[in-house]
């Protein structure tokens, strides 16, 4: 009887324990990246995590922390984002910049007019990117408008 008594206290405190712990970290706020599904991705790149870690480690100070816990919703917003497309997307652009921003390119950029700009801003490309530009740019400004 001894024996049992003694497990089901030690079952107990663990349990007490490990809900002391959950407690921690979802006031801590790293619950969050459960909803952002980037486990596999924190496991995955764990050292490289522990480097970023130290790095930032002089920055983490109570107005940084405030700062970066006011950045989650929107973390949280891009996460709905499929992670192959943002891959994709950084993969792409990645090339296209090696191609496009050549150093011989930026040093002697191409000269365009102002009507040659207008053409070019004609093209279906470019109207579907300022297309998205604008999009952003009016996110931002009614976001500053309810902030400041």
């Amino acid at each position: 009887m001894a024996t049992q008594q003694t497990l089901e206290e030690k079952i107990g405190q663990i349990e007490t324990k490990v809900s002391q712990v959950e407690d921690i970290l979802q006031k801590s706020g790293i619950g969050i990246l459960a909803n952002l599904k980037v486990t596999n991705l924190l496991a995955s790149n764990m050292g490289s995590l522990m480097g970023l870690v130290g790095s930032l480690a002089p920055l983490m100070n109570a107005d940084n922390l405030k700062a970066l816990t006011a950045l989650l919703p929107v973390l949280q917003t891009l996460s709905q984002i499929p992670p192959d497309k943002v891959q994709g997307f950084i993969h792409a652009l990645q090339q296209e910049l090696a191609t496009t921003v050549t150093p011989d390119k930026l040093k002697s950029p191409p000269q365009v007019s102002v009507m040659g700009m207008v053409r070019q801003l004609n093209t279906p490309e470019m109207k579907e990117t300022l297309g998205m530009t604008l999009m952003i740019l009016q996110a931002v400004s009614r976001a500053a408008k309810r902030t400041f």
